[in-house]
């Protein structure tokens, strides 16, 4: 039986599951940061709003750098988790390891930030505030940001940031785990492709002549056929 993730489930499954909504979504966050960029450099409207008004977008040289490269890297993401996605299907451990790989930096990128925002959250509170608020003037807004400090909203907020390092970890687990068992697999067919059966030693003239050495025995009368004592 092949390996399981969620007790029934064939991690073969769970890494196709993976692979085609990361492709999905990276896809999609790339390609409406293209739309946006696009449009915004044709000095076209994004968006209308609810008032059927058409809405623009101005962006300073330095937010189009940032855009591009986010954009660029989305597409790349989504490239990877393709990859993976085909790895799955045709059974490829190099293309399952390269997602893992991704699932696996994309982890560490996710606990190095949210530990930076708990420093943040918790040693500079109103630098945290600043942020949250942003360039709003909603008042309720600003009321959440400033109770987000405050009883249940900071275990709200720590429940927030690491449920979904679980869910990451939980993935690359899965992902982990099935190029692990396609690595097993190719080493195993190797082995078996590559399988010589016992050889045989050489025999060499000095060891075994072929021919008798020394005076046949049925030359003498006495040994030969037919001969008399």
């Amino acid at each position: 039986m092949g390996a399981k993730y969620l007790c029934c489930l064939p991690l073969r499954l769970g890494v196709l599951l993976i692979s085609l909504v990361q492709f999905f979504a990276s896809a999609l966050v790339s390609g409406l940061l293209t739309f946006v960029l696009v449009r915004e450099a044709q000095g076209r409207p994004v968006f209308e709003n609810n008032d059927h008004e058409e809405v623009f977008f101005h962006f300073s040289s330095r937010t189009k750098t940032v855009g591009i490269i986010l954009a660029a890297v989305y597409g790349f993401v989504a490239l990877i988790a393709f990859t993976g996605f085909v790895g799955a299907i045709r059974k490829r451990a190099s293309y399952v390891r390269v997602f893992s790989s991704l699932l696996q930096g994309s982890l560490a990128l996710q606990v190095v930030l949210v530990i930076a925002y708990f420093v943040l959250y918790f040693a500079d509170k109103d630098e945290f505030k600043k942020i949250c608020i942003g360039q709003s003037t909603d008042q309720k807004v600003i009321d959440n940001c400033n109770d987000l400090n405050k009883g249940k909203n900071v275990w709200a907020f720590v429940v927030a940031a690491i449920i979904p390092i679980l869910s990451q970890a939980y993935g690359v687990y899965i992902v982990s785990s099935y190029a692990k068992k396609l690595r097993n697999e190719e080493f195993l067919d190797q082995e078996s492709f590559g399988f010589k059966g016992p050889g045989y030693a050489p025999v060499s003239e000095e060891s075994h002549p072929l021919t008798h050495q020394g005076p046949y025995p049925y030359a003498d009368n006495s040994h030969s056929f037919g001969g008399k004592a």
